[in-house]
């Protein structure tokens, strides 16, 4: 019985680990196009196989030039994060 329940709590433990993580992908990926980072965070931990694929479908919000300038900017700057 103790193998079981420990069991369990390994699988939600790496199930929450995983979900921290994909959450995490989205956001950056949510911030590179633009978007309201913690919101898409939530999204992707608790629906990460869709937010993934609906951030990488979504167009970049913006004007294309100013989206341009910053990554340019993000580029020069070695300490640039994804959540800046």
């Amino acid at each position: 019985m103790v193998y079981i329940v420990v069991g369990f709590v390994a699988w939600l433990v790496m199930g929450f680990v995983v979900a921290c993580v994909m959450g995490f992908v989205v956001a950056c990926a949510a911030s590179d196009k633009g978007f309201w980072v913690p919101g898409w965070c939530f999204y992707g931990f608790v629906l990460w196989p869709i937010a993934l694929g609906h951030v990488l479908v979504a167009k970049p919000k913006g004007k294309v030039d100013e989206i341009a300038k910053d990554d340019r900017k993000r580029s020069a700057d070695p300490t640039w994060r994804c959540w800046a």
